[in-house]
């Protein structure tokens, strides 16, 4: 008799904890479900982020075009790149486009990305010569080395919208191999 009674109440006690289990994955996916769903303040959030990104970029390379008075200032302004999400969709690893410009948004030159903005005068056809001229080492490893398409690998060759080829950023400079 005993152990029929101890059957049951192990049996009761099996069922509950499936109820619980099946229930806890049942609410989690359906919390999973409703976070998914268009969340109003999770897209605002994500605008301002990304906002803030731009600004930061822009003021960013702003301050450095308005700093490069000399030949230091003016390298480091050259060199100087910037990561900026263009289409605002959370991913930096692709091809973007600012201006008529497009370039890979983990690896923006400021001096591309300023080349429309009339305050600066510095502009990347100007740097590259900087570069080339004064710190041969420093273009090739930032530009010429392959480093300067990022990580998205997407610039389209010949097209009148690539920087690099424009303004011939896909060159060696004069007397010096970039290529080991």
């Amino acid at each position: 008799m005993r152990s029929k009674k101890g059957e049951k109440e192990l049996q009761v006690v099996f069922t509950l904890l499936i109820l619980l289990i099946v229930s806890v994955v049942v609410l989690g996916l359906f919390f999973k479900m409703v976070r998914k769903a268009d969340d109003p303040i999770g897209i605002e959030l994500r605008k301002q982020q990304i906002q803030q990104m731009k600004e930061a970029a822009f003021s960013k390379c702003r301050n450095l075009c308005s700093e490069a008075q000399d030949r230091d200032s003016t390298i480091e302004f050259c060199r100087e790149i910037v990561q900026m999400d263009t289409d605002g969709d959370g991913v930096l690893e692709e091809k973007g486009t600012y201006g008529k410009w497009e370039f890979c948004e983990d690896r923006i030159p400021c001096s591309v990305l300023l080349d429309s903005d009339y305050n600066c005068k510095k502009k990347a056809g100007d740097c590259k010569k900087v570069l080339m001229d004064n710190l041969p080492s420093v273009y090739c490893s930032l530009f010429w080395s392959g480093d300067f398409k990022g990580s998205c690998n997407q610039l389209a060759q010949g097209s009148q919208n690539n920087w690099i080829e424009v303004f011939g950023y896909n060159e060696e400079p004069s007397g010096r191999r970039c290529r080991a």
